[in-house]
């Protein structure tokens, strides 16, 4: 038995020339599951939730958890400006 694999929008966050961080869509993918990732910094290290996520082109990325958004169809997407 294999399970329906769900369409996700991936959001990411932009700046142009020292503006302010923006949110905006970086595309469509087909979710397969959630998983976990950790850095480290001079505070030390830290962990985090991810998504596992497949683009249209078969690259996988692996956005943080909050920076996806699953929709039932494309009109569901957004059209590709900044949300929030």
């Amino acid at each position: 038995m294999s399970a329906q694999r769900r369409k996700v929008v991936v959001y990411e966050y932009t700046n142009k020339f020292g503006d302010p961080l923006v949110k905006g869509e970086l595309g469509t993918g087909i979710f397969h599951q959630f998983g976990y990732d950790c850095m480290e910094d001079d505070r030390g290290f830290s962990s985090y939730s991810t998504a596992i996520v497949e683009m249209p082109d078969g690259s996988v990325i692996t956005p943080a958890a909050n920076m996806i958004k699953f929709i039932n169809d494309e009109s569901e997407s957004g059209n590709g400006t900044n949300t929030e």
